[in-house]
């Protein structure tokens, strides 16, 4: 419990866990950082039910992000941490219905190859996270997280500090001496790099197992092509792909994540340095299962200088490997390998390098291991990718399912040296309208001038055509960040997808820079996803159809699961009354009417209030949705208790009698005659403030006095008792 862990350092050889805050509360890990050979097997943990834990700069080459798995966390915030990727797996279970609450990153950095999505950990929906400030670099954003400053740190830079200043008005010493004292514990001591693992077998000719560097683990790209054979004489890819992708073109070019080859997408995925079985684990990982196959790898390096210098490569079965487009080694002879086994000689330009491999299968074992000798220079470069985020959707099924208006950014992931930008848009003219387009801030954000190109517009052919940008003094960029943002109105509902014409990243000495995907799949509602019963506007209804079936089971896209997670639940309610006055007209949100709440009870109002409380993640949905709740029940709640005209009147023989509450109260009416003799008394019982207007609330009268007799044509009075209010109306009989 209160426990603080400050500056430390874990180097030599790699192991399971960087630092672990288990079943622990309200505890601080701060200034840690991995230098080992691989990187930690986990990152930073924070799991087994720990609550209020901080984890504040973690960093290293090699270091493994955020590990929330295992009985997940709460309240857990990571600040400012430089990292690889998310560990959320498993646990989920343990920890329902809080699993993850209250998980909040800060200003970190992303690389992950899979998508970043809080939701789906063993399966169960999670409550909703904070993600401020942080760059990713692949996979898409948590459809149920708070994102702010997407692509780009944010003010202040640590949240933890500026929690600590607000709290107590200023920022304690502590603070910056620790920050001095972990630096100056930095300078001090020789960081042991650990020994990267040998060859254990040296019999193999040309191999010097002193001198094998590091395996390549990546992200590479793969692409696999089920039911062939690696042969000497056929170019697979090209045969799989009927010509239009060949071994030269990647071997010299790269590939494009998305990319299609037959049946199958390059695909980002690592490779394990030292599983005997390493390329069957990773793409049966994804459901590339099979016998007799081959898969293709690619991978960018790039060198600091020309080297001369030797690649190790260990294979099970056949393999063919080429270095900037020429074939440098191949053995179409079975094998059985668990590490390197040969090494042969190649050169690595100066710059960008490309590296492409082949490993074929027949059956049982499949693996594959590459490197260089252990003083090659060089660098694996992440690929450069297409982003898309969208505002105004939620995630379903893996496709973006966009409201009426919605906007897309597309941004260029982990791109590296990008100085000009060019591509066309392609859209549905019967399902999307395009109304603005609007530059990113990539290139700019180094500094300098850029020659942007907003396009043409055609909403009649569905094309936008001519958008690009570039910088003017032959400057790049590297990084993440948006490139043009596109406004959108769906038009009708249906299935489209956006795609990318003309496309190209160019860096700074004119090469072109392969990355993908190149479109975007889209289910368009046509209405807005909140608007339940589809009448073209948000309001009473709808919350009443979803609170309906709370907790009932669903069908596949049931209006009422409005974030489509297959549950319908507060989360459903609480986005409805986010949007609670908008409309399909685009008109901005207006006041609730009286008219849409007719046979609401407050206390049923007061209900959702108090469950969508006790779910408060503190997101704006939710501070949005509870702020419409709570003006709802305002509306339901007048100001005044009154006694109101009852209808119809005259009557025969019954009527209704309305009245309003502004606070609970026993409630009787009572009917006297002209002359005061009492005929009726109605006990209404002990009511809750609200109104009680139309006949399934109103009081009741039929027409007959205390014996059960229908009383005489005429004039009578009927009072309202409630607490210390009383009040007295006129009504008329007439048969």
């Amino acid at each position: 419990y209160a426990t603080t862990a400050v500056s430390n350092i874990v180097d030599g050889r790699f192991g399971h866990n960087l630092g672990s805050l288990f079943g622990s509360t309200y505890c601080l890990t701060a200034f840690l950082e991995d230098y080992t050979d691989r990187g930690m097997w986990h990152g930073a943990a924070v799991s087994h039910y720990a609550a209020g834990s901080v984890v504040w700069h973690v960093r290293g080459p090699l270091v493994k992000g955020p590990d929330t798995h295992g009985a997940q966390a709460r309240h857990s915030l990571f600040d400012n941490y430089i990292c690889m990727n998310h560990h959320a797996s498993g646990g989920g279970r343990d920890s329902l219905p809080y699993h993850l609450d209250g998980y909040v990153r800060w200003n970190n950095t992303v690389f992950t190859n899979s998508t970043f999505d809080l939701w789906v950990p063993d399966g169960h929906t999670i409550t909703q996270g904070s993600v401020i400030g942080y760059k990713t670099l692949g996979g898409l954003i948590p459809r149920n997280a708070y994102v702010e400053g997407f692509g780009t740190h944010v003010y202040p830079n640590s949240l933890y500090e500026a929690q600590l200043e607000h709290r107590f008005g200023a920022l304690p010493a502590w603070v910056e001496a620790a920050k001095a004292e972990h630096r100056k514990f930095m300078g001090s001591i020789i960081v042991d790099p650990g020994q990267p693992v040998t060859p254990p077998d040296d019999s193999a000719a040309n191999l010097d197992p002193t001198r094998g560097g590091l395996k390549i683990e990546g992200p590479w790209l793969w692409v696999l092509l089920p039911d062939e054979h690696l042969d000497s004489t056929i170019d697979l890819l090209a045969k799989v792909s009927g010509g239009t992708v060949t071994e030269q073109h990647i071997a010299t070019h790269g590939a494009s994540p998305g990319d299609i080859v037959g049946d199958y997408a390059w695909t980002p995925l690592k490779i394990s340095p030292s599983a005997a079985n390493n390329i069957n684990e990773m793409v049966s990982a994804i459901g590339w299962n099979g016998q007799e196959r081959v898969v293709y790898g690619t991978i960018t390096i790039d060198s600091p200088k020309e080297q001369h210098t030797r690649m190790f490569v260990g294979h099970d079965d056949t393999l063919k490997v080429w270095l900037n487009g020429s074939l440098v080694h191949e053995r179409i002879v079975y094998y059985n390998a668990y590490d390197y086994q040969r090494a042969f000689p190649v050169t690595l330009k100066q710059g960008q390098n490309t590296l492409l491999v082949a490993v074929g299968n027949g059956t049982g074992r499949w693996s594959g291991y590459f490197g260089f000798q252990a003083d090659a220079e060089y660098t694996v470069l992440p690929f450069a990718g297409v982003g898309y985020a969208l505002s105004n959707y939620v995630l379903s099924n893996g496709v973006f399912a966009a409201a009426e208006t919605f906007t897309v950014d597309l941004y260029a992931e982990n791109v590296t040296d990008l100085a000009e930008w060019q591509f066309d848009i392609d859209f549905d003219p019967l399902l999307l309208k395009v109304l603005a387009v609007h530059k990113g801030y990539l290139l700019e954000s180094a500094g300098t001038v850029t020659a942007f190109q907003e396009g043409t517009i055609d909403n009649q052919t569905g094309k936008i055509t001519g958008t690009g940008n570039a910088t003017r003094d032959g400057s790049s960029v590297s990084g993440t960040g948006v490139l043009l943002s596109v406004t959108f109105t769906a038009k009708a509902g249906g299935e489209t997808q956006l795609r990318l014409n003309n496309f190209r990243f160019v860096d700074n000495t004119g090469r072109e820079i392969p990355a993908g995907p190149l479109y975007l799949p889209l289910m368009l509602k046509g209405t807005l996803l909140w608007d339940v019963n589809a009448d073209g506007a948000v309001n009473i209804l709808d919350l009443v159809l979803v609170a309906q079936n709370l907790r009932k089971p669903t069908s596949t896209n049931s209006p009422a699961d409005v974030n489509s997670d297959g549950t319908i639940n507060i989360l459903d309610l609480v986005l409805v009354a986010q949007h609670l006055g908008e409309s399909t007209s685009g008109a901005a949100p207006t006041t609730i009417a009286i008219e849409d709440i007719k046979g609401l009870d407050p206390a049923t109002v007061q209900a959702w209030i108090d469950h969508a409380r006790a779910e408060d993640d503190g997101s704006l949905a939710f501070q949005k949705g509870i702020a419409n709740l709570e003006r709802l029940l305002t509306v339901l709640i007048p100001e005044k208790t009154m006694l109101l005209p009852n209808y119809p009147n005259p009557f025969n023989p019954e009527t209704w009698i309305p009245y309003q509450l502004s606070e609970p109260a026993e409630v009787t009416v009572t009917i006297y005659t002209v002359n005061g003799t009492k005929v009726r008394t109605l006990v209404l019982g002990l009511m809750p403030a609200g109104i009680y207007q139309n006949k399934g609330r109103a009081g009741y009268w039929d027409g007959k006095n205390d014996i059960g007799e229908f009383v005489a044509s005429g004039v009578y009075f009927y009072t309202l008792t409630a607490g210390g209010f009383k009040a007295t109306r006129r009504m008329l009989i007439r048969k």
